[in-house]
């Protein structure tokens, strides 16, 4: 509804390049998954109608947020938190030890 109110809304439409998520926990996996459509709905060129007005998302209108902040383990893809837990290296893994990545 920000990027395309209905008529009765009181505000105006707010551009894409406006918008910042914020979530934590199980919200950023959420933010993160909604990120994941809006990008298909942009390659793909899909249509959508929101409120009867429909919308062809493309790189012109752009509908993805000009970021994102996100605190949740699920989103640390680098493992870069310092309160987890780390694995110990093993000598017996799969990928040897001095190709492992240690943060």
């Amino acid at each position: 509804a920000l990027l395309y109110p209905p008529l009765w809304s009181h505000h105006k439409p707010t551009p894409a390049s406006d918008i910042v998520i914020a979530a934590d926990s199980s919200g950023g996996s959420l933010a993160l998954g909604f990120l994941q459509v809006l990008l298909q709905l942009q390659r793909r060129e899909h249509t959508v109608t929101v409120h009867g007005t429909t919308i062809h998302p493309s790189s012109k209108s752009a509908i993805v947020p000009a970021g994102m902040a996100l605190l949740s383990p699920i989103c640390d893809a680098s493992n870069a938190f310092p309160s987890m837990p780390r694995p110990q290296v093993r000598a017996s893994r799969a990928v040897p030890v001095h190709m492992c990545l240690h943060v």
